[in-house]
C-alpha cells in the first residue's frame, strides 16, 4: 500500500526546479512588458503569451520535438 511517507523529499531538485520556473516566470514578464517581444504595446499580455505558445509549439514541431 501507499502512504505519504514513502514520498522522498530531494531539497537539491525541489530548490533548483523552484528557482527555474520562478526565474523562467519572471523573464517571460520582462520579455512581454519591456521589451515587447512577442507583439506590440497594443497587443495584452494575454495575446502575446499566446503568440509565444504558438511560436514554441512551431519550433518543437520543426525539430520533432514532443
Amino acid at each position: 500500500m501507499f502512504a505519504p511517507c514513502m514520498v522522498k523529499y530531494c531539497a537539491m531538485h525541489s530548490l533548483n526546479l523552484g528557482y527555474t520556473l520562478w526565474l523562467l516566470g519572471s523573464v517571460m514578464t520582462v520579455l512581454l512588458s519591456d521589451f515587447q517581444i512577442f507583439g506590440g504595446a497594443n497587443e495584452t499580455d494575454t495575446k502575446k503569451l499566446q503568440q509565444a505558445w504558438v511560436e514554441l509549439n512551431d519550433w518543437s514541431k520543426q525539430r520533432r520535438i514532443q
